[in-house]
């Protein structure tokens, strides 16, 4: 996904890349989205938890929105969210 693409949510705004992933640059919103060819990637470098998919270490805390935590994998991306 490029630059410059709108928020799939409220569709005014353009997404941020930060963390492996983009934002919603509008505070109201906050959407978080992967395009379909993202590189797989997420949080901090280095050792994380394990996937429950890939069985790798390497799942690592994206964002934390409302109480809701996202996980992702940077080997696989696979995605994970909880509740605080």
């Amino acid at each position: 996904m490029a630059k410059g693409y709108k928020c799939p949510t409220c569709e005014g705004n353009i997404g941020k890349y930060e963390n492996g992933c983009y934002i919603c640059t509008d505070k109201d919103c906050g959407a978080i989205w992967w395009g379909p060819f993202d590189q797989p990637s997420a949080g901090e470098k280095g050792k994380g938890h394990k996937c429950p998919h890939c069985q790798r270490q390497t799942v690592h805390l994206v964002a934390t929105l409302n109480e809701i935590k996202i996980w992702r994998c940077s080997t696989c991306a696979a995605t994970q969210i909880e509740k605080e």
